[in-house]
């Protein structure tokens, strides 16, 4: 057992036994067969979501023969706990890694398994088997090993209102919204007329926007020699500057969360929302008496994919290459499906995304639109994500604080904001 408190433990049996120690219960009247020899498997995960009927089913339908051991962590002190049993050597056969905790991680040579020395026909199968932007951001291209396989995708979509963007005197189909606004120099243009028109913004969410924007052009904070380039990248004060104008300007919103971006939806005043599939549902609950009047179509100039869980094998692991297999379905059609229903995780999955008859479901409240084919289209079209570089999002967030304060606070200085930011991520890049 790991020298961890406050962890779950479940414990996954052969078959449809329950497991007490190392014997196996089976069902009354059921004959026992000879056994088996077991291997046992043990997995890290965090308590936000609990992989257990994923690993049932594999065990179920898959291979009987191995018994899954959870070590589930609060998420608050879950990568501290990876960090223990990494600097220990006591480590798990396999851990599920949420996607911001991987740069802590990635430069460090060693740290993880390189699966292709394990199974590189399987790595390969996967790789092809996953979309091309969400495996960039989570394998660079420079980088020969893969320590890590996404096992579910992030796009972005574009939510937005037919009946305002036609008062706005917009299109309000998606292929023409899509082509209309198409790049974010148009979305500007666009929003300061539909900012006059409807006397609301276009958009509500400027940190969101400011990810976009600063992502036109790459790399942002490091160069491909990992060398600090924020303090001279000129598209950081451009996507910067893009926010502040368009917040003064009244076709951005000043909307700093989730919960402030809820209520202008609810009391209409914000147009548009850019989020992920899942946003889909939060809207319906948000506003179910505007169905028909919501669409979706494309972020401009492209998404970028982030994913939100990946998986990792530490170093000299006795099970590595059952490990390997288990990754190997997580990151299938059938498994990433179950973590669809399950938690809302969109496929990174080729086939999963590909499948006709989900493809062609209609949504009502979308105006019957075919929605996931504009989720596919996101994340078969998106960008890696450059921010997962090196230290990137810990020096991101120097500037997105700026912008926060913005908002909060309606005497901030935007001049002296940005001083201040660029002073922080400078000191960060420092101290890394």
């Amino acid at each position: 057992m790991f020298p961890f408190q406050k962890f779950r433990i479940f414990i996954l049996s052969l078959i449809l036994t329950v497991c007490i120690g190392n014997v196996a219960v089976v069902a009354e009247g059921e004959t026992t067969e000879p056994s088996v020899e077991t291997l046992e498997l043990s997995v890290y995960q965090t308590d936000l979501w609990d992989y257990t009927p994923l690993f049932q089913t594999y065990v179920d339908e898959i291979n009987p023969n191995v018994k899954i051991n959870i070590y589930s962590f609060p998420i608050w002190e879950y990568e501290d706990n990876i960090k223990i049993a990494l600097a220990s050597g006591d480590t798990p056969d396999l851990i599920l890694f949420p996607n911001w905790f991987i740069p802590d991680f990635s430069s460090t040579e060693g740290l993880f398994t390189d699966m292709n020395e394990i199974d590189s026909s399987a790595v390969s199968e996967i790789r092809s088997g996953t979309v091309k932007g969400l495996w960039s951001t989570i394998n660079p291209p420079g980088r020969k090993s893969v320590s890590f396989v996404p096992l579910n995708s992030l796009p972005s979509v574009m939510f937005y209102r037919t009946d305002l963007f036609r008062k706005a005197g917009l299109p309000t189909q998606p292929e023409a919204v899509e082509a209309k606004l198409n790049s974010w120099n148009a979305v500007a243009s666009l929003g300061k007329i539909y900012k006059s028109k409807t006397k609301r913004a276009l958009l509500g969410q400027p940190t969101s926007i400011f990810n976009s924007v600063i992502q036109l052009k790459t790399p942002i904070y490091y160069d491909n020699k990992n060398n600090y380039i924020g303090d001279k990248n000129p598209q950081i004060k451009k996507a910067y500057d893009y926010v502040v104008k368009g917040m003064k300007e009244g076709w951005i919103g000043k909307y700093k969360d989730f919960n402030s971006l809820e209520n202008a939806v609810k009391s209409g005043s914000v147009g548009a929302v850019i989020g992920e599939p899942s946003i889909a549902q939060s809207i319906k609950d948000w506003v179910p008496k505007l169905a028909g009047k919501w669409a979706v179509a494309s972020v401009p100039e492209r998404t970028y994919d982030s994913g939100t869980l990946s998986a990792a094998i530490p170093p000299m692991k006795q099970n590595s290459g059952a490990a390997m297999e288990l990754i190997q379905w997580l990151a299938g059609a059938n498994a990433q499906n179950m973590a669809f229903n399950n938690f809302g995780f969109f496929p990174a999955n080729l086939e999963a995304l590909g499948e006709t008859e989900w493809l062609n479901e209609s949504d009502a409240f979308y105006g019957n639109q075919k929605v996931n084919h504009w989720y596919v289209k996101a994340a078969q079209t998106a960008k890696p994500d450059a921010l997962y570089q090196n230290h990137s999002l810990e020096l991101h967030s120097s500037f997105n604080n700026a912008i926060i304060r913005l908002i909060r606070n309606a005497k901030s200085d935007p001049t002296k904001e940005w001083a201040a930011a660029v002073k922080e991520a400078k000191k960060i890049a420092a101290s890394n």
